[in-house]
């Protein structure tokens, strides 16, 4: 799986956590020409264990201010590598790492994953149920995201998928997005990505998968505020923004 333009782009992907940011950082891995750091300003800010960067491991120094500049680099001044970028999460009340990406420089797209607000709050549930979000702290979330997506439309080229739809049409999705993005390539097989953690090594194959339309760990109380609040964006605000155009 190769990428056969000069494309030379780096990018940011941002999203909820559960949302879908790490099925399409695999994908971006599993180009022998492209790869996808996950969240490496997270993980070095607040020194967690799990940093790892899979194929440039030796390539890039652990350092926060390093990562971007040397992301950038490798996409723009190495024929190794025609596109490049990294992932991070929005986490809650905070919006630094989403904030660093959309308005650094060196970043020249940022990638939106949406989730249906109702599957995507019951996967949290179905997590820890005993511990789950209160719907107006769920809310709030969200339209933080909604809000850092149309901050970043305003700043440079910005693009968005539908979890959903990347389950259900695959390739052809995933097809039409990078079209758009004028990114070309020559197969579609996700591979799995060996990475370390702690004193394991994991191999995190992340396979597209039928979307979990299950909701059965919400009530129907859940159901209405999240629908209420929500459901009108993702369904119909995201499509009247017209699917994979960029923006900015």
């Amino acid at each position: 799986m190769r990428i056969t333009n000069h494309i030379n782009k780096t990018f940011g992907i941002l999203g909820l956590p559960n949302s879908g940011t790490s099925i399409v950082c695999n994908i971006f891995n599993s180009f022998e020409n492209g790869f996808c750091i996950s969240e490496p300003l997270r993980s070095l800010d607040s020194s967690l264990c799990h940093l790892r960067f899979d194929k440039l491991t030796g390539s890039i120094p652990p350092v926060y201010s390093s990562i971007i500049p040397t992301i950038n680099k490798l996409v723009k001044h190495s024929k190794k590598f025609k596109i490049g970028g990294l992932k991070e999460t929005l986490q809650l009340n905070n919006c630094k790492y989403s904030n660093e990406l959309i308005h650094n420089r060196l970043i020249d797209i940022i990638i939106f994953v949406f989730r249906d607000p109702l599957y995507h709050f019951n996967s949290i549930c179905k997590q820890d149920v005993a511990n789950k979000p209160t719907i107006r702290d769920y809310n709030k979330e969200y339209i933080r995201l909604i809000e850092q997506y149309d901050k970043s439309r305003a700043i440079k080229p910005t693009y968005f998928l539908k979890y959903e739809e990347l389950c259900e049409k695959k390739e052809r999705y995933f097809c039409e997005f990078c079209g758009d993005m004028k990114m070309e390539y020559d197969d579609f097989t996700i591979k799995p990505t060996n990475y370390e953690m702690g004193h394991k090594i994991a191999n995190k194959s992340i396979e597209i998968k039928y979307s979990n339309n299950d909701v059965s760990y919400i009530t129907e109380q859940d159901k209405d505020g999240l629908l209420y609040d929500l459901g009108c964006y993702y369904h119909n605000d995201l499509y009247n923004h017209k699917s994979y155009i960029p923006f900015g």
